[in-house]
């Protein structure tokens, strides 16, 4: 097989695109360049399994066109694993996320018993919602981070029937009436090795698992759409228990509502205000991030960690250049941009963003009203985990579209966006 390799160029090209400036990539397949052996090995230099962790590009931050959906405020007995919930009268919407976010019960592991939950989907479309049981390990935010079985209902016909053990094995898939629009009852009854499954209170499917999991708890989960849960149960030694979803507080934290995920909401002294996704005329994808400050005194803000939000390296005395893409209905409000420790209790480095120095885009494919606002930052002392924040500085409504932060020429491959130790 005869492969190219893409030049520094062509990701040249694919930052300009990122940035709202116009770029062309041709591409020429009768012109094969140097045979490559059957026999060479390498590593991938994508981002998307991060082979080589953060990828070649030069980008330091992660979520930085803020496509990833808001975070939920924390729920009260259970445990978060991505997605977007809403409460909705009674239960709650997942909103589809594409990882197979999940919704984890606190209650105590149990080896035998029945569990249950309503389903209905708003629409029809691909994907399913589960009702999941004998839940034991968890990893972290993922499609297969957990172990225990799933009953995943089918909008338009049927469910599956599946095995996590930080994996998936399908076990079965069973038709049955499965309507858009109407409220669907699933339940599960188990024991140390069987189980049965009911739709709407009639027994479609059993199953004896020759290695069987663990005794685990409960959970409810989405994959590739948007689902509405209610009525979620469990029942013990005979004993039913309702399994309520609400917040964990009354009155969530407004920091922690409407920032897309890779993002936290940040405010300083007694400054208050409020953060909201924007759907209409977004800089890229589905949705722009908007900040709102109210009142008070301080800053309101974003701030971004990084890959998997482990936090940024940043060095004392070497620069950082970026730039961020803003909009607002009037006069950009005073906005700043900073790098900062971990829990931005120190502030190494930080430059208000002239309103008047905004480069407009002008691409045919880019909403009105953004501008593109390009910034130094040198940090005045080392910093191992670090963040980036957007920072309001007085009342005002500014919508940002695009981040992007870089090291300088001296960390970077002969100046081109790309890491200078991957290269190398």
């Amino acid at each position: 097989m005869n492969m190219r390799l893409i030049p520094t160029s062509m990701l040249l090209c694919a930052w300009l695109a990122a940035s709202g400036e116009d770029a062309e990539i041709r591409v020429d397949p009768a012109g094969p360049a140097q045979p490559v052996t059957r026999t060479l090995t390498g590593a991938c230099i994508e981002d998307v399994n991060h082979e080589i962790y953060g990828g070649i590009d030069s980008q330091m931050l992660f979520g930085e066109s803020f496509q990833e959906p808001a975070l939920s405020p924390p729920l009260k007995d259970i445990q978060v694993f991505g997605g977007q919930w809403q409460l909705i009268d009674g239960g709650v919407m997942g909103r589809n996320t594409g990882t197979g976010p999940r919704l984890i019960s606190t209650t105590a592991p149990a080896a035998a018993g029945r569990a249950g939950v309503d389903i209905r989907f708003p629409e029809g479309g691909g994907g399913n919602a589960a009702l999941l049981f004998n839940v034991g390990a968890q990893g972290d935010i993922g499609a297969d981070q957990f172990d225990g079985y799933e009953i995943g209902l089918h909008p338009g016909g049927g469910f599956t029937v599946g095995r996590h053990h930080h994996d998936y094995h399908e076990l079965a898939q069973v038709p049955c009436t499965v309507s858009p629009g109407a409220w669907i009852r699933l339940e599960v009854r188990f024991s140390d090795s069987d189980f049965e499954v009911f739709v709407d209170g009639k027994s479609l499917f059993t199953y004896r698992d020759k290695n069987p999991l663990p005794p685990g708890t409960v959970g409810l989960r989405i994959w590739d759409r948007a689902a509405e849960f209610r009525t979620w149960w469990r029942a013990t030694g005979g004993v039913r228990q309702e399994l309520p979803i609400a917040y964990e507080s009354a009155k969530p934290d407004w920091r922690q509502s409407g920032v897309s995920g890779m993002w936290r909401g940040i405010s300083v002294d007694s400054a208050s205000g409020a953060f909201a996704e924007v759907t209409e005329g977004p800089f890229a994808g589905k949705r722009s991030q908007r900040m709102t400050f109210f009142a008070g005194t301080g800053a309101v803000g974003i701030e971004n960690r990084g890959l998997h939000r482990n936090g940024l390296f940043l060095r004392a005395g070497k620069s950082y250049e970026g730039f961020v893409l803003l909009r607002a209905a009037a006069t950009l409000p005073a906005i700043a941009v900073a790098l900062q420790n971990g829990d931005g209790t120190q502030t190494v480095a930080e430059v208000r963003i002239n309103a008047t120095q905004g480069t407009v885009m002008q691409s045919a494919s880019v909403a009105a009203g953004w501008k593109r606002y390009a910034f130094t930052l040198t940090p005045s002392a080392e910093v191992r985990s670090g963040r980036f924040a957007i920072l309001l500085r007085e009342p005002g409504t500014v919508e940002v579209g695009y981040a992007f932060l870089q090291p300088g020429e001296w960390g970077r491959y002969k100046g081109l966006p790309v890491r200078k130790d991957v290269v190398e």
